[in-house]
């Protein structure tokens, strides 16, 4: 399938294992922090009964901090202070990513599942920020977690976004699903994905699979200016 996306007019990236490679690590880092704050503040003694947990609430409503919400009333800005106190060290400035966006016709946001302050803190890191028109964040979306369809129905309504010149870029397949039911191009980050959050989708159900972000947005772009000059 070609790559040119002449009619797009609404970039929708994912954050996390999107923007930056997997291997920076940094949702391991958020898990560890994760399972040390169940364990801290739901006086949960067992590693294993709080992975459990945490991969129990995230499975059934696509963010453990919403099952965490719903079930024992923590409290968000605690929740946010302790698990996203990372290390983002292993994100490197990405300048072939930030001219890649730069260039693309249309809005581009991010649209995360993570608060606001994480994915400015990415952003800043990838030196990117400036690239990026709008983050949709956890809050934004009144702690309707992806895949949750109201998420993205929130995201078009607050951002005025046409579904049908949107396409969506996500490294997690089941978020994309939602997408396409509205009428979105879909982007596949391809990765190392555990089967439960494949949600029985294969390459095939995407617009485009995609292994480096960077080069096919810029092919994107290049495949836009032969049209045009040609």
């Amino acid at each position: 399938m070609s790559v040119l996306l002449a009619d797009t007019r609404y970039w929708i990236f994912d954050l996390d294992n999107t923007l930056y490679p997997a291997e920076a690590g940094i949702t391991r880092q958020s898990g560890q922090r994760m399972r040390h704050f169940l364990k801290d503040r739901l006086a949960i003694s067992d590693d294993m009964e709080a992975q459990t947990l945490q991969r129990r609430y995230f499975r059934d409503y696509g963010l453990t901090l919403v099952g965490l919400i719903r079930h024992h009333g923590v409290d968000v800005q605690d929740y946010f202070d302790h698990v996203y106190d990372l290390d983002l060290s292993a994100i490197a400035p990405s300048p072939d990513l930030a001219a890649a966006l730069a260039v693309l016709p249309g809005r581009r946001m991010v649209f995360t599942n993570s608060p606001t302050e994480h994915a400015e803190r990415v952003l800043d890191r990838l030196d990117c920020r400036a690239q990026i028109d709008a983050i949709f964040s956890i809050r934004d979306a009144e702690f309707q977690a992806k895949p949750a369809p109201e998420a993205y129905r929130r995201l078009i309504d607050m951002h005025a976004v046409t579904p049908e010149q949107a396409v969506m870029f996500e490294d997690i397949p089941r978020n994309l699903r939602p997408a396409s039911d509205l009428g979105m191009r879909t982007a596949w980050i391809r990765g190392d994905m555990p089967k439960h959050l494949m949600d029985g989708l294969t390459e095939r159900d995407f617009d485009f699979v995609v292994d480096d972000l960077a080069g096919f947005l810029a092919r994107t772009v290049a495949e836009q200016e032969w049209g045009v000059h040609t």
